[in-house]
């Protein structure tokens, strides 16, 4: 079996070699140094198709994007950035334009995790975690201080970076340990009374594989803030002069308990109160 030939011009070994050097020579027409390596780098595309292109998309994009944004100061600041970085480029001498969008301000991240796992962005929403009211387990006097969230980014540091050395997570482990965060909330009770406190952090992860790692690290966390042996550290003489000497920590299924309080008594109180 042969293979067909298209009809056309058979070019003796000479011309052959004349017709790759234009060739090449064209190539090399259309290479520009790259300013950060340095090398030579092909471009594809004349500056007059790159024009041309953009003026064919980017008035698309911009209405796309919900317009530019009205924040002068911003706009004169992304502006003057970008044209500075437009010096250092193949094409310094390109109509360059830089103008912030509204699409930032209409759908901004809701969560750490978002932030710090781009791919999760917009659709891997928090769980909305609630948390039931303790004031009546903890009986007259006590007020609710502070209710937040935690987000996967500061349970990351409850884990890694809390103010006593020895009870910090190495920041690699500390990081897969919060990686499976779906959602949480925490309250804070305090007693001006007595100067007491009360913490209870409720949190859901994406499975119990990622419960059971969490549960993991914080344990170790608390062990090691908690265990005082012959010596009352600086440290835990700080947690039990704020009223929380006591940890108690409770993993079922997806979902994560803590509380910090001033007895064991209160925080199994509040643990149960939390659980049901």
């Amino acid at each position: 079996m042969t293979a067909a030939s298209s009809p056309g011009p058979a070019f003796s070994r000479r011309e052959f070699i004349q017709a790759t050097a234009l060739a090449s020579g064209a190539l090399l027409a259309g290479c520009a140094v790259n300013p950060v390596t340095g090398e030579q780098q092909l471009m594809l595309l004349g500056q007059s198709d790159e024009i041309q292109i953009d003026r064919a998309n980017a008035p698309h994009q911009l209405s796309s994007d919900y317009g530019i944004s009205q924040d002068s100061r911003l706009v004169a600041y992304l502006d003057g950035f970008g044209r500075r970085m437009a010096a250092q480029t193949h094409r310094s001498s390109m109509p360059y334009r830089f103008v912030p969008v509204n699409a930032a301000y209409v759908n901004p991240p809701v969560s750490t995790e978002q932030i710090l796992h781009p791919e999760r962005y917009p659709d891997d929403m928090p769980v909305e975690v609630t948390l039931p009211d303790v004031l009546p387990v903890l009986g007259e006097g006590w007020e609710l201080l502070d209710s937040d969230t935690l987000g996967e980014f500061y349970t990351y540091l409850l884990l890694s970076a809390g103010v006593d050395p020895k009870a910090r997570i190495a920041d690699d482990v500390a990081q897969k340990a919060a990686a499976g965060w779906g959602g949480d909330r925490f309250d804070v009770y305090h007693n001006k009374a007595t100067g007491q406190t009360v913490l209870v952090l409720k949190s859901q992860w994406d499975s119990s594989g990622d419960a059971v790692e969490f549960a993991t690290q914080l344990k170790k966390h608390v062990l090691a803030r908690f265990d005082l042996g012959d010596e009352l550290t600086e440290i835990m003489a700080m947690f039990i002069e704020m009223g929380l000497g006591h940890a108690q920590l409770q993993q079922v299924g997806d979902t994560v308990y803590y509380v910090l309080s001033p007895s064991e008594e209160i925080s199994l109180a509040v643990l149960d109160a939390v659980m049901e």
